[in-house]
């Protein structure tokens, strides 16, 4: 099942508009497959939707880990964005996922939605691959246990997605990007605090300026630095609000609308927990 075709989305896809700005790309992506018009120009977007970039000129270690964990955007700045753009024309909701969800539910519920019109954004924690990133994918299609993804135009298979999805909220940053900053009183105080604690970040950076690896409190340690992401994985879905089926069926598989707390960002954000055992 297709939102639009591949060839559609070749001609009317966009890859990346800016550093760390995969999620402004999806916004333009979004609006093209739900035939939005007149697209915002890609410069006028990022201005309106700035994407928070890498600051890899500081020489403090809490400022540089901080800017990583914030880099880019979250799945909430998407749905408002979009919103505000389409002037509530468009309506956005955020889903979780459990761990081992289960795959053939999951791939008829992502087939459903683009029966009825909805895109969807796919939050992705792809430092799981190893690759230095999370990411933000709009998807249009799914065909054989291949989900078709924008930005840039690629398949993923379900079980991939859904490990994506769940593996946590974590971000992997060098040794070396530890090695050659600063460790100040300041550092020291903020990595104190308990968003950096649930990783024991400071005690981590402390091992890796003495060159300890090993063992931490009796748990295996890696040469990497292991810090929060500061956002949430999930999946943001969207159709027209004229779109009442659509709307229905998003209502349809979503628990009541919760809060989570973003530790890192210190708000709540709100979100729905995908319901497939309907």
């Amino acid at each position: 099942m297709f939102l639009k075709t591949l060839q559609e989305m070749l001609k009317i896809n966009t890859t990346q508009i800016g550093k760390s700005a995969c999620g402004p790309t999806s916004v333009l992506n979004v609006l093209a497959a739900l035939d939005y018009s007149p697209l915002p120009d890609p410069k006028s977007l990022l201005e309106f939707f700035p994407a928070r970039l890498r600051d890899y000129e500081t020489r403090s270690i809490s400022k540089y880990l901080y800017s990583r964990s914030v880099a880019g955007t979250i799945h909430e700045e998407i749905i408002n964005t979009i919103e505000k753009i389409t002037d509530n024309t468009f309506i956005g909701k955020f889903f979780i996922i459990k761990q081992y969800e289960n795959k053939e539910k999951f791939a008829e519920w992502i087939s459903k939605c683009f029966e009825n019109k909805i895109a969807l954004v796919f939050t992705e924690n792809l430092f799981l691959e190893g690759n230095d990133a999370w990411h933000h994918q709009m998807a249009y299609g799914i065909e054989n246990d291949k989900i078709y993804v924008t930005n840039y135009m690629d398949t993923i298979t379900v079980s991939q997605m859904i490990s994506y999805l769940t593996a946590g909220p974590w971000m992997i940053i060098p040794k070396e990007h530890i090695i050659e900053r600063n460790l100040e009183k300041e550092d020291m105080d903020e990595l104190k605090k308990d968003k950096w604690e649930c990783f024991k970040v400071l005690d981590r950076i402390i091992q890796i300026k003495k060159g300890m690896f090993g063992k931490l409190f009796g748990q295996t340690c890696y040469e990497d630095l292991m810090i929060p992401y500061g956002g949430i994985a999930g999946i943001s879905a969207f159709c027209r609000k004229e779109n009442e089926k659509g709307l229905n069926f998003l209502k349809k598989y979503a628990t009541s609308e919760e809060d989570i707390y973003l530790p890192i960002y210190e708000k709540n954000v709100k979100v729905n927990r995908l319901n497939l055992n309907i």
